[in-house]
C-alpha cells in the first residue's frame, strides 16, 4: 500500500510525525481540486511530538499579539485563482480576520507537483513582507496538510539554514470548512500589491 492510499489519521501526522516524515507524505499527496476549498478551516500546527518545538509553536500561533490562531479561509475565484485570510480570537472572544493571500493551483516550489498554493506577497502585509508561500495537499476528505517557507527566520515560526535563501518547510493542517467565508475585517488595511 502506498503512503496515497493509506489513511493519516491527523493527530498521527501532527504529533508523531517527524518534519523529514511529514515532508515525505506531503509529496505523496494530491493537490486539492481548484474549487475545492472553500470557507473558514480549523488550522492545526504540527510539532512531531517534540515538546520544546511545541512550546515555542504555542507562543507563536496561540499567545502572541496576532491573538490566538484559528485558521484560514478560501474563496475560489475565477480561472483557478483565489483569495483568503488567517483568523484569529482576541483574549476578549472577538474573531479578527486579516493578514490576506492570493491562491491558484499551481506548481509546487519544492517538487514541482500541483499544489494550492498561497502568496502572501500579493497583499501589504508581514507575511507578504517575508514573501512567505503556502502550498495545500489534501490528506482525505476535509483534511489537508499544507507546508509553508519564507525568507525570514522567526522564533517558533520558521528556522533558515546559513546560506539558504528560504526558511526550512513547516506544517500545519486545515480541517473543514467549519463555516463560510466571511471577509477580512478591513479590505482597505492589506491593500492588494503588485506582483512582479
Amino acid at each position: 500500500m502506498s503512503m496515497t492510499e493509506e489513511k493519516w489519521p491527523l493527530e498521527q501526522i501532527m504529533r508523531k510525525m517527524s518534519r523529514e516524515a511529514a515532508l515525505e507524505l506531503w509529496k505523496s499527496l494530491p493537490a486539492p481540486e481548484p474549487n475545492e476549498i472553500d470557507g473558514e478551516y480549523t488550522g492545526h500546527v504540527h510539532d512531531g511530538g517534540d515538546r520544546a518545538v511545541r512550546d515555542a509553536k504555542t507562543k507563536f500561533f496561540y499567545e502572541s499579539p496576532c491573538g490566538y490562531w484559528l485558521g484560514k479561509a478560501y474563496k475560489p475565484g475565477r480561472g483557478g485563482q483565489g483569495e483568503g485570510y488567517n483568523y484569529f480570537r482576541e483574549t476578549d472572544g472577538s474573531v479578527r480576520r486579516y493578514r490576506r493571500f492570493a491562491t491558484e493551483i499551481g506548481r509546487s516550489t519544492l517538487d514541482g507537483r500541483p499544489s494550492l498554493i498561497m502568496y502572501y506577497r500579493a497583499f501589504h502585509n508581514y507575511a507578504g513582507d517575508m514573501d512567505l508561500v503556502d502550498e495545500i495537499r489534501r490528506v482525505d476528505d476535509g483534511v489537508y496538510l499544507c507546508l509553508y517557507t519564507g525568507t525570514e527566520a522567526v522564533v517558533g515560526f520558521s528556522t533558515m539554514r546559513a546560506g539558504q535563501a528560504r526558511t526550512e518547510p513547516e506544517f500545519f493542517a486545515l480541517t473543514g470548512p467549519v463555516g463560510p467565508w466571511v471577509g477580512v475585517d478591513d479590505p482597505q488595511l492589506e491593500a492588494r500589491r503588485e506582483m512582479r
